[in-house]
């Protein structure tokens, strides 16, 4: 037996949007694998920004004369892109764990918005 309480948050509200998508999120695996396409699919969004963000400055930098910066901001989106597929190997790997660990049906009301009580 734990003699440590684990905190309460109080900053955590069940019924907030991120939270009910996070949990739409987890409702997607219940039954499925981490995949590529589920992971680029949820990642959408930030994709077209960074595509958008770094397909205009790249082409821009070098064809100012600034070279060096085009390739540095190469670089890190290269980086930005390893750390992404790094992130969703590790996550690959613990699913199989998560998925027998979450109370499911806590998860269900989160996705549908209602309160969660901490147990």
């Amino acid at each position: 037996m734990n003699p440590y309480e684990a905190p309460k948050s109080t900053n955590f509200k069940p019924e907030s949007p991120l939270a009910r998508k996070f949990a739409g999120q987890l409702l997607e695996l219940r039954d499925g694998e981490m995949t590529f396409g589920l992971f680029c699919r949820w990642m959408a969004r930030s994709y077209v920004v960074l595509v958008l963000y770094f397909g205009l400055a790249i082409p821009y930098f070098h064809w100012v004369g600034f070279k060096t910066v085009g390739n540095i901001m190469f670089g890190i989106l290269i980086g930005i892109l390893l750390r992404d597929l790094g992130n969703l190997r590790s996550k690959k790997k613990i699913w199989k764990y998560n998925r027998q660990l979450l109370d499911w049906d806590k998860v269900e009301r989160m996705a549908a918005g209602e309160p969660v009580e901490a147990s």
